[in-house]
Order: structure tokens, then sequence, then C-alpha cells
């Protein structure tokens, strides 16, 4: 659920309208500001979001061009319908390796809405090529 609450007195009534609906142990992500400050749009997770983990092994003299074909790659997943956020951490023992974790809001948003949509075949081109082996992704869900 995304919603954007414009400042003033209609703001408040918005905020009112929506507090119920929202469940105990819900996050609630702020997304930004416009520039004149007067929109904020706010995400509202529900606790039952999965975090998808996927450990990428990039092959050998290929590290930088995956970076950067990375940073082009990650315009397309923060896109996708139910995205919520993602970070590319590299591995200090192996310089090759490499841990993506996305956070979804449900499982279908990666493995139906994301990976059956066209712009998963640019996301493709951009990054398969780089991994020998192909990752296994697993996706996790918060228990504590």
């Amino acid at each position: 659920m995304l919603l954007t609450i414009i400042t003033g007195k209609a703001s408040w009534k918005l905020i009112i309208c929506f507090k119920n609906t929202i469940a105990t142990g819900d996050k609630i992500i702020v997304r930004g500001e416009d520039a004149t400050n007067s929109r904020i749009q706010i995400k509202i997770v529900s606790k039952k979001m999965i975090t998808e983990i996927a450990l990428l092994n990039v092959t050998a003299g290929n590290t930088e061009a995956f970076e950067n074909a990375f940073a082009k790659a990650q315009t397309i997943i923060s896109s996708m319908k139910g995205y919520i956020k993602h970070n590319l951490q590299k591995c200090i023992e192996d310089d090759h390796q490499y841990l993506l974790v996305v956070e979804w809001e449900t499982l279908e948003d990666h493995t139906e809405s994301f990976r059956k949509s066209e712009m998963y075949k640019e996301w493709k081109e951009l990054l398969h090529h780089f991994y020998d082996p192909f990752p296994t992704v697993q996706h996790y869900q918060k228990i504590f």
C-alpha cells in the first residue's frame, strides 16, 4: 500500500483514516519528499514481508563490470511491484563473491511479478552472464 500524504488539515484526516488499518508490527517506510516538502510518500509494509537472499559468484576479472551493470540493474528491481529495499554486499574474504539481499512485500511479488515481467529480461541481460555457478536464490521470513 502506498500513500501520498499532503501536508495541511487534510493530511491529518488521512492519517487518522488509515491508522486503524495498520496491523501491530507493520513497518512504515518513508520514501521521500518532493521539492516543496508538501508531499511525503509512505509505504506500509506488512510484517509478513519476505527477504530474498542470493549468493552471487562473479567470474574472475569481472567484478568492476558487474558492479557497473548492477548500478544500472538496481533501478529495474527498485521499480517493481512489492519491492521494499535491497543491498548488495561484497565479501571481504573472496572479492568475487557478493550477497544480494532484497526485501519484498510478498513472495509472489518476487517470483511472479518480477521474474515474469518484461523488465526481468533486461535484468537478466545485464547481470546473468557474470555468474559462475548460477546463484541459488532463497526466501526467508522474519520470525523474531
